[in-house]
């Protein structure tokens, strides 16, 4: 409420705020609660169901890494949400006594390093590669064998991630796109 009035007295305009919702357009919102999904999830993977025609895979990789499945036709199948790389780097070196992040290694191939701070972050790529693979089989199961499948990599470690799956789409913006399209007036969300 403090920032509708500040933004009305200041600005004069009325902020509008995203949240989830059941259906937006012909996507179907997968979570047993809707508006249990986060609002930035939504948005993305709304974004990313408008940018292509096949089922896809939508990871965002940001603080937290979330992986989210939708089918060609706009259902959403469920997703994951995982620690991202920094967190994951925070608490192991964190959690640990003698593990000590001296810089970062120019690139990770994902075999085994002969140094920690290479090992610490071929192991971060490498838990996330698994977890957008076990994604990509996952919605490999959920569909027809002969469908198109497209992996959309957003966040701020998306280029990080992406050699790993060279056909994935890089789109920066994922979040703000779906937030344009739910907000449009011509969208009906319920």
């Amino acid at each position: 409420q403090r920032l509708i009035d500040w933004s009305e007295t200041h600005l004069q305009l009325h902020p509008e705020f995203a949240r989830s919702a059941t259906v937006c357009g012909v996507v179907r919102n997968g979570y047993n609660d809707p508006q249990a999904l986060g609002a930035d999830r939504w948005s993305g993977l709304v974004a990313a169901h408008h940018s292509c025609d096949a089922a896809c895979v939508v990871v965002s990789f940001g603080t937290a890494v979330t992986l989210d499945l939708v089918a060609k036709d706009g259902r959403h199948l469920g997703g994951y949400i995982a620690p991202g790389v920094n967190l994951m780097l925070n608490s192991l070196t964190s959690g640990t006594r003698q593990i000590r992040l001296a810089g970062k290694p120019a690139t990770s191939d994902l075999s085994p390093a002969k140094g920690t701070a290479g090992a610490i972050h071929s192991a971060c790529d490498a838990m996330l590669v698994g977890l957008v693979s076990n994604g990509l089989q996952q919605l490999r199961n959920a569909v027809p064998p002969d469908e198109l499948i497209e992996i959309i990599f957003t966040g701020g470690d998306a280029i990080r991630l992406s050699p790993f799956f060279p056909g994935a789409k890089l789109i920066p913006g994922l979040v703000l796109d779906g937030l344009a399209y739910i907000l449009d007036s011509s969208q009906r969300l319920e």
